[in-house]
Protein backbone atom coordinates (compact mmCIF):
# COMPACT_ATOMS: atom_id res chain seq x y z
CA UNK A 1 0.00 0.00 0.00
CA UNK A 2 1.42 3.58 -0.82
CA UNK A 3 1.66 5.56 2.68
CA UNK A 4 2.30 2.78 4.95
CA UNK A 5 4.47 -0.22 4.80
CA UNK A 6 4.07 -2.96 7.72
CA UNK A 7 6.21 -6.12 8.27
CA UNK A 8 4.72 -9.20 10.57
CA UNK A 9 6.90 -11.86 10.98
CA UNK A 10 4.57 -14.21 12.56
CA UNK A 11 1.72 -13.96 14.27
CA UNK A 12 2.77 -15.34 17.80
CA UNK A 13 3.64 -12.73 20.89
CA UNK A 14 6.89 -12.33 19.59
CA UNK A 15 5.95 -10.94 16.65
CA UNK A 16 7.19 -7.30 15.47
CA UNK A 17 4.85 -4.45 13.56
CA UNK A 18 7.01 -1.69 11.69
CA UNK A 19 5.07 0.53 10.31
CA UNK A 20 6.23 3.96 8.80
CA UNK A 21 4.68 7.27 7.80
CA UNK A 22 6.70 10.73 6.48
CA UNK A 23 10.04 9.07 7.64
CA UNK A 24 9.02 8.47 11.50
CA UNK A 25 9.14 4.68 11.83
CA UNK A 26 7.26 2.90 14.96
CA UNK A 27 8.02 -1.18 15.90
CA UNK A 28 5.76 -3.18 18.70
CA UNK A 29 5.85 -6.22 19.53
CA UNK A 30 2.14 -8.18 19.20
CA UNK A 31 0.06 -8.80 21.06
CA UNK A 32 -0.34 -5.79 22.89
CA UNK A 33 -2.93 -3.89 24.57
CA UNK A 34 -4.39 -0.96 21.70
CA UNK A 35 -7.18 1.55 22.12
CA UNK A 36 -8.00 4.04 19.22
CA UNK A 37 -7.10 7.22 21.60
CA UNK A 38 -4.42 5.59 23.32
CA UNK A 39 -2.57 4.19 20.75
CA UNK A 40 -0.76 1.13 20.88
CA UNK A 41 1.25 0.29 23.50
CA UNK A 42 3.36 -3.24 25.16
CA UNK A 43 2.51 -4.98 28.59
CA UNK A 44 4.25 -7.80 29.78
CA UNK A 45 6.70 -7.88 26.83
CA UNK A 46 9.66 -6.67 28.03
CA UNK A 47 12.13 -4.65 25.77
CA UNK A 48 9.47 -2.96 23.42
CA UNK A 49 8.69 0.50 23.32
CA UNK A 50 6.24 2.40 24.90
CA UNK A 51 3.24 3.79 23.99
CA UNK A 52 2.67 7.20 22.24
CA UNK A 53 5.77 8.01 19.83
CA UNK A 54 4.39 11.27 18.34
CA UNK A 55 2.60 9.46 15.13
CA UNK A 56 -0.63 10.94 14.04
CA UNK A 57 -4.16 9.62 15.09
CA UNK A 58 -4.02 7.80 11.20
CA UNK A 59 -1.24 6.05 11.83
CA UNK A 60 -2.33 4.92 15.24
CA UNK A 61 -5.74 3.94 13.58
CA UNK A 62 -3.51 1.73 10.83
CA UNK A 63 -2.05 -0.19 13.20
CA UNK A 64 -4.82 -1.01 15.58
CA UNK A 65 -6.58 -2.05 12.36
CA UNK A 66 -3.65 -4.39 11.77
CA UNK A 67 -3.80 -5.67 15.65
CA UNK A 68 -7.14 -6.89 15.27
CA UNK A 69 -6.46 -9.05 11.67
CA UNK A 70 -3.42 -10.36 13.47
CA UNK A 71 -6.19 -11.33 16.37
CA UNK A 72 -8.59 -12.77 13.93
CA UNK A 73 -5.97 -15.41 12.52
CA UNK A 74 -4.87 -16.31 16.10
CA UNK A 75 -8.30 -17.55 16.86
CA UNK A 76 -8.81 -19.30 13.50
CA UNK A 77 -5.22 -21.42 13.83
CA UNK A 78 -7.69 -22.59 16.69
CA UNK A 79 -9.85 -24.84 15.08
CA UNK A 80 -9.71 -28.33 15.52
CA UNK A 81 -8.39 -30.46 13.11
CA UNK A 82 -10.02 -33.56 11.53
CA UNK A 83 -6.46 -35.43 11.17
CA UNK A 84 -6.47 -39.11 11.95
CA UNK A 85 -3.81 -40.44 14.09
CA UNK A 86 -2.22 -43.99 13.81
CA UNK A 87 0.89 -45.60 15.29
CA UNK A 88 2.14 -46.88 11.66
CA UNK A 89 1.00 -46.82 8.33
CA UNK A 90 -0.50 -50.50 7.91
CA UNK A 91 -2.80 -49.97 10.67
CA UNK A 92 -3.85 -46.91 9.04
CA UNK A 93 -4.21 -48.14 5.52
CA UNK A 94 -6.86 -50.95 7.58
CA UNK A 95 -8.32 -48.29 9.05
CA UNK A 96 -9.22 -46.04 5.93
CA UNK A 97 -9.69 -49.55 3.80
CA UNK A 98 -12.62 -50.24 6.18
CA UNK A 99 -14.34 -46.61 6.24
CA UNK A 100 -13.98 -46.70 2.33
CA UNK A 101 -16.09 -50.08 2.66
CA UNK A 102 -18.82 -48.37 4.39
CA UNK A 103 -18.48 -45.14 2.02
CA UNK A 104 -17.13 -45.44 -1.31
CA UNK A 105 -17.60 -41.59 -1.94
CA UNK A 106 -15.20 -41.13 0.83
CA UNK A 107 -11.58 -41.09 -0.90
CA UNK A 108 -9.88 -38.15 0.40
CA UNK A 109 -7.86 -38.14 4.12
CA UNK A 110 -5.43 -36.94 6.57
CA UNK A 111 -3.57 -38.83 9.14
CA UNK A 112 -0.88 -38.59 11.32
CA UNK A 113 1.95 -41.18 11.56
CA UNK A 114 4.35 -40.50 14.58
CA UNK A 115 5.01 -36.78 13.70
CA UNK A 116 4.45 -37.05 10.20
CA UNK A 117 1.10 -35.88 8.47
CA UNK A 118 0.46 -37.37 5.04
CA UNK A 119 -2.34 -36.91 3.02
CA UNK A 120 -4.40 -39.70 1.23
CA UNK A 121 -6.43 -39.23 -1.90
CA UNK A 122 -7.67 -41.56 -4.71
CA UNK A 123 -8.19 -44.53 -2.45
CA UNK A 124 -9.43 -46.98 -3.85
CA UNK A 125 -10.31 -50.84 -2.23
CA UNK A 126 -9.27 -53.68 -3.90
CA UNK A 127 -11.46 -57.18 -3.64
CA UNK A 128 -10.48 -60.59 -4.14
CA UNK A 129 -11.37 -61.92 -7.43
CA UNK A 130 -12.55 -64.78 -5.64
CA UNK A 131 -14.38 -63.57 -3.13
CA UNK A 132 -17.08 -65.29 -1.87
CA UNK A 133 -20.08 -64.57 0.28
CA UNK A 134 -18.19 -66.13 3.31
CA UNK A 135 -15.74 -63.34 3.11
CA UNK A 136 -14.81 -61.59 5.63
CA UNK A 137 -11.76 -59.20 6.02
CA UNK A 138 -9.64 -60.95 9.03
CA UNK A 139 -9.24 -63.73 6.86
CA UNK A 140 -9.04 -62.43 3.45
CA UNK A 141 -7.56 -58.66 3.74
CA UNK A 142 -8.73 -56.27 1.00
CA UNK A 143 -5.70 -54.57 -1.07
CA UNK A 144 -5.82 -50.83 -2.41
CA UNK A 145 -4.32 -48.00 -3.99
CA UNK A 146 -3.87 -44.32 -3.18
CA UNK A 147 -2.11 -40.97 -3.65
CA UNK A 148 -0.04 -40.31 -1.11
CA UNK A 149 0.63 -36.58 -0.29
CA UNK A 150 3.69 -35.01 2.16
CA UNK A 151 4.54 -31.20 2.99
CA UNK A 152 8.19 -30.92 2.34
CA UNK A 153 8.54 -27.25 3.36
CA UNK A 154 6.47 -24.45 4.23
CA UNK A 155 6.31 -21.60 5.20
CA UNK A 156 4.41 -17.74 5.31
CA UNK A 157 4.47 -14.46 2.63
CA UNK A 158 2.47 -11.47 2.60
CA UNK A 159 0.65 -10.38 -0.56
CA UNK A 160 1.39 -6.95 -1.95
CA UNK A 161 -1.11 -3.99 -1.23
CA UNK A 162 -4.01 -3.56 -3.20
CA UNK A 163 -7.40 -1.31 -3.24
CA UNK A 164 -10.27 -2.65 -0.78
CA UNK A 165 -12.35 0.13 -1.66
CA UNK A 166 -13.65 2.71 -3.76
CA UNK A 167 -11.54 6.50 -3.73
CA UNK A 168 -13.60 9.11 -1.32
CA UNK A 169 -12.86 12.76 -2.08
CA UNK A 170 -13.75 15.22 0.97
CA UNK A 171 -15.58 18.06 -1.03
CA UNK A 172 -16.50 20.12 2.09
CA UNK A 173 -13.12 21.93 1.60
CA UNK A 174 -10.89 22.98 4.89
CA UNK A 175 -12.30 20.80 7.46
CA UNK A 176 -11.98 17.10 7.78
CA UNK A 177 -15.14 14.22 7.32
CA UNK A 178 -16.18 11.12 8.44
CA UNK A 179 -17.12 8.31 5.18
CA UNK A 180 -18.41 5.42 6.26
CA UNK A 181 -17.70 2.93 3.64
CA UNK A 182 -17.34 -0.99 2.80
CA UNK A 183 -14.10 -2.57 2.71
CA UNK A 184 -14.08 -5.89 0.44
CA UNK A 185 -11.58 -8.42 -0.30
CA UNK A 186 -11.49 -12.05 -1.84
CA UNK A 187 -8.55 -13.92 -2.05
CA UNK A 188 -8.33 -17.52 -3.82
CA UNK A 189 -5.37 -19.96 -3.47
CA UNK A 190 -3.07 -20.79 -6.63
CA UNK A 191 -1.68 -24.11 -7.05
CA UNK A 192 0.55 -26.41 -9.68
CA UNK A 193 -0.77 -29.29 -10.90
CA UNK A 194 -0.69 -32.18 -8.23
CA UNK A 195 -0.86 -30.08 -4.98
CA UNK A 196 -3.43 -31.39 -2.89
CA UNK A 197 -5.43 -28.46 -1.70
CA UNK A 198 -7.56 -30.54 1.04
CA UNK A 199 -4.68 -32.59 2.41
CA UNK A 200 -2.71 -28.58 1.87
CA UNK A 201 -5.13 -26.67 4.66
CA UNK A 202 -4.55 -29.19 7.29
CA UNK A 203 -1.04 -29.20 6.73
CA UNK A 204 -0.62 -25.94 7.24
CA UNK A 205 -2.20 -26.38 10.82
CA UNK A 206 1.43 -27.93 11.85
CA UNK A 207 2.81 -24.56 11.72
CA UNK A 208 0.25 -22.68 13.40
CA UNK A 209 -2.29 -21.35 10.66
CA UNK A 210 -5.42 -22.14 9.52
CA UNK A 211 -5.62 -21.91 5.70
CA UNK A 212 -8.65 -22.33 2.86
CA UNK A 213 -9.16 -22.20 -0.52
CA UNK A 214 -10.80 -18.65 -0.48
CA UNK A 215 -10.60 -15.97 2.23
CA UNK A 216 -13.80 -13.78 2.07
CA UNK A 217 -13.85 -10.55 4.08
CA UNK A 218 -16.62 -8.02 3.22
CA UNK A 219 -17.56 -4.88 6.24
CA UNK A 220 -18.42 -1.48 7.08
CA UNK A 221 -16.01 0.66 8.24
CA UNK A 222 -15.61 4.37 8.93
CA UNK A 223 -12.58 6.71 8.57
CA UNK A 224 -11.53 10.36 8.13
CA UNK A 225 -10.86 12.20 5.08
CA UNK A 226 -8.30 15.19 5.85
CA UNK A 227 -9.00 18.36 4.53
CA UNK A 228 -8.65 19.04 0.31
CA UNK A 229 -7.94 15.20 0.50
CA UNK A 230 -8.63 12.00 -0.66
CA UNK A 231 -9.09 8.39 1.44
CA UNK A 232 -9.04 4.51 0.34
CA UNK A 233 -8.59 1.10 1.88
CA UNK A 234 -6.02 -1.00 0.84
CA UNK A 235 -5.70 -4.45 1.80
CA UNK A 236 -3.01 -7.42 2.01
CA UNK A 237 -3.00 -11.15 2.83
CA UNK A 238 -1.23 -13.24 4.92
CA UNK A 239 -0.58 -16.56 2.97
CA UNK A 240 0.80 -20.40 3.24
CA UNK A 241 3.36 -21.39 0.66
CA UNK A 242 4.10 -25.17 0.40
CA UNK A 243 6.34 -27.51 -1.73
CA UNK A 244 4.32 -31.01 -1.51
CA UNK A 245 5.09 -34.29 -2.95
CA UNK A 246 3.33 -37.36 -4.06
CA UNK A 247 3.63 -40.71 -4.80
CA UNK A 248 1.12 -43.82 -5.90
CA UNK A 249 1.12 -46.68 -3.80
CA UNK A 250 -0.52 -49.98 -3.31
CA UNK A 251 -1.19 -52.09 -0.67
CA UNK A 252 -1.69 -56.67 -1.85
CA UNK A 253 -4.88 -58.27 -0.67
CA UNK A 254 -2.72 -61.39 -1.03
CA UNK A 255 0.43 -62.72 1.16
CA UNK A 256 2.75 -60.46 3.07
CA UNK A 257 4.08 -58.19 0.48
CA UNK A 258 2.68 -55.32 2.80
CA UNK A 259 2.78 -51.46 1.47
CA UNK A 260 4.72 -50.61 -1.74
CA UNK A 261 5.29 -47.25 -3.16
CA UNK A 262 6.74 -45.43 -5.85
CA UNK A 263 9.35 -42.63 -6.11
CA UNK A 264 8.12 -39.26 -4.50
CA UNK A 265 7.69 -36.32 -7.48
CA UNK A 266 9.12 -33.45 -7.76
CA UNK A 267 8.26 -30.38 -5.37
CA UNK A 268 4.47 -28.94 -6.31
CA UNK A 269 4.26 -25.58 -5.48
CA UNK A 270 0.71 -24.24 -3.79
CA UNK A 271 -0.66 -21.06 -2.21
CA UNK A 272 -3.19 -20.95 0.54
CA UNK A 273 -4.56 -17.49 2.15
CA UNK A 274 -4.74 -17.60 5.97
CA UNK A 275 -8.34 -17.72 7.16
CA UNK A 276 -8.97 -14.01 8.47
CA UNK A 277 -5.23 -12.92 7.59
CA UNK A 278 -6.52 -10.18 5.54
CA UNK A 279 -5.16 -6.58 7.15
CA UNK A 280 -6.85 -3.34 6.18
CA UNK A 281 -5.06 0.17 6.17
CA UNK A 282 -6.42 3.61 5.13
CA UNK A 283 -4.34 5.68 2.95
CA UNK A 284 -4.82 9.57 2.26
CA UNK A 285 -3.46 11.93 -0.45
CA UNK A 286 -4.07 12.03 -4.27
CA UNK A 287 -0.68 10.22 -5.00
CA UNK A 288 -1.66 7.23 -3.25
CA UNK A 289 -4.92 6.77 -4.63
CA UNK A 290 -6.02 3.74 -7.11
CA UNK A 291 -8.81 5.41 -8.88
CA UNK A 292 -9.06 2.67 -11.64
CA UNK A 293 -10.28 0.33 -8.60
CA UNK A 294 -12.66 -0.39 -6.01
CA UNK A 295 -11.60 -3.73 -4.68
CA UNK A 296 -14.97 -5.53 -4.04
CA UNK A 297 -15.52 -2.29 -1.56
CA UNK A 298 -17.31 0.89 -1.99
Amino acid sequence: MKGFTSIATSVTPTTTITTTENGTTATFLYPCMATVVDGCYVKKNAGARSHKTGLSAGMWAFIVLLMSSFASVLAADLETSSVLKYDNMTSAIDSITDMVVADPSATLYTIQVDDQIIGISNFTVEYPSNITKRWDASNAPLGASWTQHQTAQQGTWWSTWYPASCVHQNGYGGEPILVQLTQSTSYSATWSAGFSVNYGTEASLSIGYSTTETNTVSESETYTVPAYSYGQVWQQQLMVWQDQQHQHCHKYNYGKHGIKCGAWSAYVRGNLPVKNGQSFGWSTGYDKMDFSSCGGGT
